[in-house]
C-alpha cells in the first residue's frame, strides 16, 4: 500500500506540474496572440481578418448551418448561389472542423467571433503544438518554447491567415508527426489512435493539410521502414497500421467520395500558383519596418498576398541552415523533408523576381511532371508547400540551438542560456511584427435586413460567376453571398473556389436581359427599352421567370474595384458602366426605385 501511494503521488506530482507549464505555455502563446493581432482582440465582436475570402468563409459556415440544421440537405450541394442551376461544394475547402466550431460558438456568440475564435485559437494550438513536438524531439523546454512560436506566428502564418482561413488552420500537422513518430516507435493502439485523430483533424482543416500529412506520413515512414524493414513486417504493426488506413478512409469518404466524382466531371480546377525563388529572403510585405523597404520588390512578384508569402524568417533560415550541416543521422528525414518542400514549391519551372525566361527559356525543376502525380496535382497552391518546409526548418532549428547550448557550456548557465534564447525570440517576434492587423466589418444595407419573406431570388449586379468574366471578381462575390447571410435568399451568381461548371455562366448568358445586364458595354444604346414596350415586357418576365423578386446594383463601389483589379493583378478588365446599366434599369421599371442608399439601389420585379 505504501509502495501504491508513493507511486500515485509520484504519478500525481508529474501531473500537476505539466498542468503548471502547459497552463504557462499555453497563456503566453495566448498572450502574444492578442499582441501581435491587435486590434482585432478588442473589436472581436464586429470586425474580422480581411484581404481575401474573409466574407466567403463566413458564407460558406452559414450555409454549412443552414443546410444541416434548417433544410436537412447534405452541405455538398447548394442551390442558394448560382440559382437555379446550383453547385457542388465538393471540389471546397469547406473546413469541417472550422465549421463546427463556427457552430458551437455562434450559436453561444454570434457567427463574426466564432470566425474569430477560429482564427485566433489557430495560432495559441499551433504555437503548442509544435513545443510539444520539439519537446519530444530535443528534450528541451525553452526551446520547445521558441520554436512553438516560430511557427504559430512565422509571417506565412500572418500571410496566409489574413487572406484563407483554411490554410491558417495550421495546429495539427506538428502533432499528428508527433503521434506518428510515437506510433512507429511505441507501436501501440493508443498512439496510432492519437496519430489518426491528427491526421483527421488536420484534413478537417483543409483539403492541402490532408495532402501535407500524407506527404510527411510516406517520408518519415520511409525513413524508419527501410533501414529496419524487420521491425515493422510484424503482424502486430501491420494491423495497426491498415487499422490507422481503414479509420482514416471510412471518416474522409463522405467528403473525399464526391470530390473525386467532381473531379471526374471536370468541375475540379487547379490554376498552379507556385513560389517565386527571390520571395523564400524577402520580409512579410506588412512587417512594420522591413515590410515597407522591399515592398517595391513585391510588384514583381506574382499573385497576391496569400499566394506569394514564403517567408519563414531570417533567424528561422540562419539556424536550419545551421541543422542541415548538423550531421546526426536522426537529423536526415526532416533534412530530406526541407529539400523536398523546397524544390515542390518552386514548382515545374523556376520564377525569379516574377521572370520565368531567362535567355529566351524557362529552366524546368525536378518537379516539372507534377501535374501528372496523383496527389500533387491537386495541390493548386505550391506556395503552401512552405507550410512543410517550415516544419521540417523549425525542427532541423531546435537542434542546431540545442547543439549551440551543448558545445558552448551554456546549458550549466541558466542565466546566459536564458539571455541567449531570449535574443532569439525578440529577433523571430520582430521579423513577424506586424501590426496592426488589418480587420473589416461591412456595412450591411438595410434593404437586406428588411427584404420581403417568401421564396424568391435576389440578382445583384455585377452579376459574380464563374468562370469569371467581369470586374466583380476580386471583391464583389464575397459580398453578395456575405449579404445572403442575412436576407437567406437565392441569389443568382456567387463565387467558390475551383469551381468550373460552364452551365452556370451559359445558363445566364442565354438569357437576353440579364445577359444585357452583365455585358453592358455590348449594348450601347439602353434606350430600345424607352422606345419599345415589349421590350420592357420581355425583360420583366425574363426577370419572373426565374423566379427574381428584386434586381440589386451595388453602384458605389464598382468604378475603384476596376481600378483596384487593375492596379492589383495588372490586367485588363471589361468595362462595366455602372450608369448605363442603372439607366436600362431605370427604363425597365419606369424608374421606380424600391430602395436606394449611398451603396446599392434595388428594383423590384412586380
Amino acid at each position: 500500500m505504501k509502495l501504491s501511494k508513493i507511486i500515485l503521488s509520484i504519478y500525481a506530482g508529474q501531473n500537476m506540474k505539466k498542468f503548471w507549464e502547459y497552463s504557462i505555455v499555453l497563456s503566453l502563446y495566448s498572450l502574444f496572440t492578442a499582441i501581435l493581432t491587435w486590434p482585432l482582440i478588442a473589436h472581436i465582436k464586429d470586425y474580422v481578418p480581411w484581404f481575401g475570402d474573409s466574407y466567403q468563409t463566413l458564407w460558406l459556415f452559414w450555409w454549412i448551418k443552414k443546410a444541416i440544421f434548417q433544410l436537412h440537405v447534405t452541405p455538398l450541394f447548394t442551390n442558394y448561389i448560382f440559382h437555379p442551376i446550383g453547385s457542388t461544394l465538393a471540389t471546397m475547402d469547406i473546413m469541417p472542423y472550422n465549421a463546427f466550431l463556427t457552430i458551437v460558438f455562434g450559436s453561444i456568440f454570434n457567427e463574426t467571433v466564432a470566425y474569430n475564435i477560429c482564427y485566433l485559437s489557430a495560432f495559441v494550438i499551433a504555437g503548442f503544438s509544435m513545443y510539444l513536438l520539439i519537446k519530444y524531439l530535443v528534450k528541451d523546454d525553452t526551446i520547445a518554447f521558441i520554436a512553438g512560436f516560430a511557427y504559430a506566428f512565422s509571417p506565412l502564418m500572418f500571410a496566409f491567415g489574413i487572406v484563407f482561413l483554411n490554410i491558417h488552420t495550421v495546429q495539427w500537422l506538428p502533432l499528428f508527426i508527433l503521434f506518428f513518430l510515437r506510433f512507429l516507435k511505441e507501436k501501440t493502439i493508443k498512439t496510432m489512435l492519437l496519430a489518426a485523430l491528427f491526421f483527421l483533424l488536420s484534413a478537417f482543416s483543409s483539403w492541402y493539410f490532408f495532402a501535407f500529412a500524407i506527404i510527411i506520413g510516406i517520408i518519415i515512414s520511409a525513413f524508419h521502414i527501410i533501414p529496419r524493414p524487420k521491425e515493422y513486417l510484424q503482424k502486430k504493426f501491420i494491423i495497426l497500421a491498415l487499422s490507422f488506413m481503414i479509420i482514416v478512409g471510412i471518416v474522409l469518404s463522405p467528403f473525399l467520395i464526391p470530390m473525386l466524382r467532381a473531379n471526374q466531371e471536370g468541375l475540379y480546377d487547379t490554376n498552379l500558383q507556385h513560389a517565386d525563388l527571390e520571395s523564400f529572403v524577402l520580409p512579410y510585405e506588412r512587417q512594420i519596418v522591413l515590410g515597407k523597404y522591399f515592398s517595391a520588390e513585391y510588384n514583381y512578384i506574382i499573385g497576391w498576398e496569400g499566394d506569394a508569402t514564403v517567408f519563414m524568417g531570417y533567424l528561422v533560415m540562419i539556424f536550419a541552415i545551421f541543422g542541415l550541416l548538423y550531421k546526426k543521422k536522426d537529423l536526415l528525414v526532416w533534412k530530406f523533408l526541407l529539400m523536398f518542400s523546397f524544390l515542390l514549391a518552386l514548382g515545374p519551372y523556376l520564377i525569379v523576381g516574377g521572370r520565368s525566361l531567362f535567355f529566351g527559356t524557362k529552366i524546368y525543376l525536378p518537379f516539372f511532371f507534377i501535374k501528372y502525380i496523383p496527389l500533387l496535382n491537386k495541390i493548386d497552391r505550391l506556395t503552401t508547400v512552405s507550410i512543410m518546409m517550415l516544419i521540417a526548418a523549425i525542427v532541423l532549428m531546435s537542434y542546431a540551438l540545442a547543439k549551440i547550448l551543448l558545445k558552448y557550456n551554456v546549458k550549466n548557465s541558466i542565466k546566459t542560456k536564458y539571455i541567449l534564447l531570449g535574443v532569439v525570440l525578440a529577433i523571430i517576434l520582430f521579423e513577424s511584427l506586424s501590426i496592426p492587423l488589418v480587420i473589416t466589418s461591412p456595412i450591411v444595407p438595410d434593404f437586406y435586413k428588411k427584404v420581403p419573406a417568401g421564396d424568391y431570388a435576389i440578382l445583384e449586379l455585377p452579376l459574380a460567376e464563374q468562370p469569371s468574366n467581369i470586374p466583380s471578381w476580386f471583391l464583389y462575390y464575397s459580398f453578395d453571398q456575405y449579404y445572403q447571410r442575412i436576407h437567406e435568399k437565392r441569389i443568382l451568381g456567387g463565387y467558390l473556389a475551383r469551381n468550373t461548371d460552364p452551365q452556370i455562366k451559359a445558363y445566364t448568358d442565354n438569357l437576353p436581359f440579364i445577359s444585357r445586364l452583365k455585358y453592358p458595354d455590348r449594348y450601347p444604346d439602353s434606350h430600345d427599352f424607352e422606345k419599345n414596350q415589349s421590350n420592357r415586357e420581355s425583360a420583366i418576365n425574363e426577370l419572373k421567370a426565374s423566379n427574381i423578386r428584386f434586381v440589386v446594383l451595388h453602384w458605389a463601389y464598382l468604378a475603384n474595384m476596376i481600378q483596384y483589379k487593375q492596379n492589383l493583378f495588372n490586367i485588363s478588365v471589361e468595362n462595366y458602366n455602372v450608369q448605363d446599366v442603372n439607366e436600362t434599369l431605370g427604363m425597365v421599371f419606369d424608374h421606380n426605385i424600391y430602395y436606394q442608399d449611398d451603396q446599392i439601389i434595388v428594383y423590384a420585379v412586380e
